[in-house]
């Protein structure tokens, strides 16, 4: 349940973010098994989190900087995630 407009533009914007990252074939793999739209912000808890080494294995793979930005884009989001999935659970 949705409890402010916030958390409804949060939502929205966390669903553009997954569109757009299914468009790197990294993240098209990562999220295969993930829902294609949130429905509510617990549903971050469905989303696999990157990590440091798995940038670095990436870059290291592709040397594609315009990939190795996005998936920087992704770990900001990841760590937003894990914060608010910290915060929403206390």
């Amino acid at each position: 349940m949705m409890k402010t407009t916030s958390d409804l533009e949060n939502l929205n914007n966390l669903n553009r973010i997954l569109t757009q990252a299914r468009k790197s074939p990294f993240y098209a793999e990562r999220l295969k098994d993930a829902p294609r739209k949130l429905s509510n912000l617990k549903d971050i808890e469905l989303l696999p989190f990157t990590t440091k080494q798995d940038l670095r294995n990436c870059y290291n793979r592709t040397h594609n900087k315009q990939t190795f930005f996005l998936l920087s884009a992704m770990v900001l989001l990841s760590i937003a995630m894990n914060s608010y999935s910290l915060s929403a659970g206390s």
